[in-house]
């Protein structure tokens, strides 16, 4: 299910009041999502939660469109790769979005590759972590650990690299070719995702001409090189 769909069922409003700051949260996991919203909605009540997101394409598309949000909390997963991926893309091509990422486990590792993705700070994905001090020292777009860059330095740093292709599908596009990979059949996937078959096989048409190939094979290949947190995840 994509993010927004599930958060609007919450018994808490997205992007509803109007408030001094705005930020949108991405994670590939919905709980942790309404979480967040929620938490932040009851002690930040300045603070608008524009959108949420659990795909890399509908993040890149958003944060690459106006009305542009303060601040991204960025969830990531272990490795931490893909998410890393996301973050170089907006930040090359946004100048104003503080990119916070948040991971299970942070590594000196993930430190160096955040930094050089043009994140402002990486942190533990931790009920403990003083997320809202964060919020208010990421306002500013400053720089929030060492070794990290500020909005505006990231930025020249990074801007106009290419936006890798898998960035280039629409989240839906996104949504169906990654489940044709997992081997779902056309009808499964318009069943999934409460379209026809024949609007499933545009999703997936379009998605191969982005990516640059000919055949459905060779674009299930292509975006299988990389990791899935670009799409939605399954129910």
């Amino acid at each position: 299910m994509v993010g927004g769909n599930f958060m609007e069922q919450l018994d808490f409003s997205i992007g509803g009041r109007s408030g001094d700051l705005s930020i949108a949260i991405v994670d590939s996991d919905n709980f942790a999502l309404a979480y967040l919203a929620h938490r932040l909605q009851t002690s930040m009540p300045l603070a608008t939660i524009v959108w949420t997101a659990n795909s890399g394409n509908e993040t890149v598309e958003r944060c690459l469109t106006d009305p542009r949000p303060r601040i991204v909390l960025m969830g990531i997963g272990y490795s931490g790769m893909q998410g890393m991926g996301v973050c170089r893309t907006i930040r090359a091509h946004n100048d104003t979005t503080s990119l916070v990422l948040f991971a299970p486990v942070v590594t000196t590792e993930h430190r160096m590759r955040a930094a050089a993705s043009g994140a402002q700070g990486i942190y533990a994905k931790q009920v403990e972590t003083n997320i809202e001090h964060i919020i208010g020292r990421a306002q500013s777009g400053a720089a929030l650990q060492d070794g990290f860059m500020s909005v505006s330095e990231a930025y020249r740093k990074l801007r106009e690299a290419p936006i890798p292709r898998q960035f280039r599908l629409s989240p839906r596009e996104a949504a169906a070719l990654d489940l044709a990979s997992r081997g779902l059949s056309m009808d499964q996937i318009s069943e999934y995702m409460g379209v026809k078959p024949s609007t499933v096989k545009t999703f997936v048409t379009r998605a191969s001409h982005k990516l640059g190939v000919q055949t459905v094979r060779q674009a299930i290949a292509v975006w299988t090189e990389n990791s899935r947190f670009v799409a939605p995840q399954m129910r």
